[in-house]
């Protein structure tokens, strides 16, 4: 069994945070990725190289939030805030 910080995990609940973005629950999906990214970041930070699917889940993570409303930039900003916290 996998753990709940295992990459593979972390890949998981992305694509499950997909399906709840397609199906307009952001809420939902916004939990998940914010789980994934920062679980990845953790990861990232462990290995000293970055997940091959880091850059993957920040896109959709950033793709969520302009669809909440936010711009580009402060998606970004947001994401990057999350990089520099953790």
């Amino acid at each position: 069994m996998l753990g709940l910080e295992h990459p593979d995990t972390l890949v998981a609940v992305n694509n499950l945070a997909e399906l709840h973005k397609t199906k307009g629950d952001f809420m939902a999906a916004e939990s998940l990725f914010r789980r994934a990214f920062v679980g990845l970041i953790h990861i990232s930070q462990k290995s000293g190289q970055q997940h091959p699917y880091f850059s993957t889940v920040a896109g959709n993570y950033v793709e969520l939030l302009m669809k909440t409303g936010l711009s580009h930039i402060q998606a970004i900003q947001k994401i990057q805030n999350m990089l520099s916290s953790n």
